[in-house]
């Protein structure tokens, strides 16, 4: 299961924001020293990249993959414990004995459509819906 997602094609106006804050950021930087100013376009491009670039995220035996131009995260499904709905998409929680560390390992997926998702994880996953989930 995959698809792809691209906030700035859905929202242009947050891109629009967030390419003139780098765009300004940059300038500032490279007005010290240019190797700040590569570093920090690379450090904020990659930091937005989620916002900017189009993302691929992929559902497969071996667990989830997003991917865009500038940053590939693979986690695999024993990361993870349940998932749940939320607005605008879904979010796999982590396992986890700390919280914050359990938040900071959870990975949201945007979506619309649930019932492709939750037959997938049926099927294939053994990963239960969160019960308090709307």
């Amino acid at each position: 299961m995959d698809w792809t997602d691209w906030p700035a094609k859905r929202i242009p106006s947050r891109a629009a924001l967030a390419s003139v804050i780098i765009a300004l950021s940059v300038l500032c930087l490279t007005s010290i020293h240019m190797l700040y100013g590569v570093l920090g376009a690379l450090i904020l491009l990659s930091s937005a990249s989620s916002v900017l670039f189009p993302t691929r995220y992929q559902l497969n035996e071996a667990g989830v993959s997003i991917t865009n131009p500038l940053r590939v995260i693979r986690c695999p499904w024993t990361r993870f414990h349940r998932w749940r709905k939320v607005d605008g998409g879904v979010c796999f929680i982590a396992r986890s004995r700390v919280s914050w560390l359990s938040k900071r390992r959870s990975v949201f997926l945007p979506m619309t459509d649930y019932e492709p998702l939750q037959a997938y994880l049926t099927e294939h996953v053994d990963l239960p819906l969160e019960a308090n989930t709307p």
